[in-house]
């Protein structure tokens, strides 16, 4: 008799998340089986052919309905996020326009030496992303009603000597980005994809600081909260592979700038793969300010030498010196017998096809993609 339920798989509470311990998988579990919840993906599998339920008769639901009805949830609730976080969006590209275009040469998108022409308008205009970071944060966090340990996990410890190849490996994919972008454009004469984030550069040195520490701090702790605080966490449920892919298209479409949507897709990769490798939310942020600083020295330079002759070459050795210190961590990741390469992706019952294709059509997310194609019309003819 203590056989008789072997067949019987509860999802929920059997699924393992790599890189973290069992404290985070406990908290995952509960939130995903509690009662009306309807974001978390749970069900009780009947691995035999036919479940028959006293006085109802054969029971025909199937794990994968259960899965997409709790990813659709998902996606409603990032698609209706992401609408707000696109309107702020376009205020701000409003606020911009009305302020003075780019304000004199002064806002944190754009680079050069003169003075601003309205300090105050520059600091309330580098206050629109966090903003809209923290509004998504709230939004998401007050719905889900996520665990604190699963939205900002802290993850298992791994040796230190994984997690420092792992931060070569992050700057050597944002000096890449930097590469292709300067070669698309030198090639074809148009910038077809350009790499995110700007600054301030001028005489006024609180502004300078207030830009730079918005930019370069602020906006990465919060964007990790989000994307790989709340969002992949959120989408774990549906299996690794699934989480990143999502992650990585919601934050590229997120940014509102088609030719950084590139660069954004491929960068949210990589943190996501830092932060389940690593399991912790510390190494996300830490990733984060390190892709923007590596972004803030290249553009320095870059703007440093743009009289010289021999100012792109320069930017290229370090680019090439960046490139090379990744190589060397990933021949010594794979060199790393305690160490394993790939990412172990839980097996769910909806092939990804169809997890996209749920997770797209959703009418707050459709709402969405086309409220941030509006507003890029807006950036292009403003």
């Amino acid at each position: 008799m203590s056989n008789t339920k072997d067949y019987l798989i509860d999802i929920a509470s059997e699924s393992k998340y790599s890189g973290q311990d069992e404290e985070y998988r406990e908290a995952f579990t509960k939130w995903r089986t509690k009662d009306n919840n309807r974001f978390g993906y749970k069900y009780v599998k009947d691995t035999r052919e036919h479940t028959y339920a006293f006085g109802e008769g054969f029971e025909n639901d199937l794990a994968s309905d259960s899965e997409r009805e709790s990813l659709k949830f998902c996606s409603n609730l990032i698609g209706g996020t992401m609408l707000i976080s696109a309107v702020i969006r376009l205020f701000q590209v409003m606020f911009d326009s009305r302020a003075g275009h780019l304000l004199a040469g002064s806002s944190i998108e754009v680079y050069g030496n003169t003075h601003p022409t309205d300090i105050s308008a520059t600091i309330v205009l580098s206050l629109f992303k966090p903003l809209s970071l923290l509004i998504s944060i709230f939004f998401i966090a007050m719905f889900t009603k996520l665990p604190k340990k699963v939205f900002m996990p802290r993850g298992t410890k791994i040796p230190k000597r994984h997690t420092l190849c792992l931060f070569g490996v992050v700057g050597g994919c944002a000096a890449v980005c930097y590469v292709v972008s300067a070669i698309l454009g030198m090639v074809f004469g148009t910038q077809l994809m350009s790499v995110p984030g700007g600054f301030v550069w001028c005489d006024s040195v609180g502004l300078n600081i207030h830009c730079f520490g918005v930019q370069y701090f602020i906006t990465p702790v919060l964007h990790a909260i989000l994307m790989n605080g709340l969002i992949l966490q959120l989408l774990r449920q549906f299996g690794d592979s699934t989480a990143i892919m999502l992650t990585a298209a919601v934050e590229s479409i997120m940014a509102i700038n088609f030719i950084n949507i590139g660069t954004h897709f491929v960068l949210s990769i990589i943190i996501s793969i830092l932060t389940i490798k690593t399991g912790s939310l510390l190494c996300a942020i830490a990733g984060r300010v390190e892709i923007n600083l590596i972004f803030f020295a290249l553009k320095l330079i870059n703007t440093e030498n743009a009289d010289n002759a021999g100012g792109e070459l320069y930017m290229l050795l370090v680019c090439i010196f960046i490139i090379g210190i990744a190589l060397f961590c990933i021949g010594r990741l794979i060199s790393f017998e305690d160490y394993k390469v790939n990412i172990k992706s839980a097996d769910t019952e909806l092939v990804f096809r169809d997890k996209l294709k749920t997770f797209v059509t959703a009418m707050p997310t459709i709402t969405w993609l086309a409220a941030s194609g509006v507003v890029w019309l807006y950036i292009m003819v403003s």
